[in-house]
């Protein structure tokens, strides 16, 4: 396997890493967008701005898909060894990485998601009064379970991701 190869899949899965972060921003701003349009806001440079976050991403991971191979080049420079893998096809490397974004995700909002749901539930049996938090957990609470979410359905899915990546792949 060249090395350029092994380049083009890390930035093709970076790619993806990104247009998952747009849409993890684009879940997150929807609730202040929501409220902001709800007290009637029309302010559009508001509203852009709780979007650029998310479209920056979706740009950044359009781009990194697109120009892999020639971003790999670059980085690979002329001379382009190969790499001896036995037994290990691109389709591997692809579910490899897809698994590990997949636990990255889903361990990085775990704790966060447990404690929202603790919090909602005191919230629905105490008040909101007693805890003093008037920010609804709702947004909040999906902000860390679809990152949670989106982490398991990866990890499962990584080797069927993993196939359907490497027919894109040169």
């Amino acid at each position: 396997m060249r090395l350029s190869t092994l380049v083009i899949v890390l930035f093709r899965v970076f790619a993806v890493y990104w247009m998952i972060s747009a849409v993890l921003g684009l879940l997150a701003s929807i609730h202040p967008i929501a409220v902001y349009s709800g007290i009637g806001g029309r302010d559009i440079l508001y509203l852009l701005s709780m979007l650029t976050f998310p479209g920056f991403y979706l740009c950044l991971g359009i781009l990194g898909w697109v120009f892999a191979a020639s971003l790999s080049r670059k980085a690979v420079g002329q001379i382009d060894p190969t790499i001896e893998l036995s037994g290990v096809n691109i389709e591997h490397l692809y579910a490899l990485v897809i698994l590990g974004f997949g636990l990255y995700f889903f361990l990085d909002h775990l704790s966060l998601a447990i404690f929202q749901i603790s919090e909602a539930t005191m919230k629905s049996r105490i008040g909101i009064t007693q805890l003093g938090h008037p920010e609804p957990v709702q947004s909040q609470l999906l902000s860390h379970l679809a990152p949670c979410g989106i982490g398991i359905v990866l990890a499962l899915f990584s080797s069927k991701l993993g196939k359907k990546l490497a027919t894109f792949s040169p």
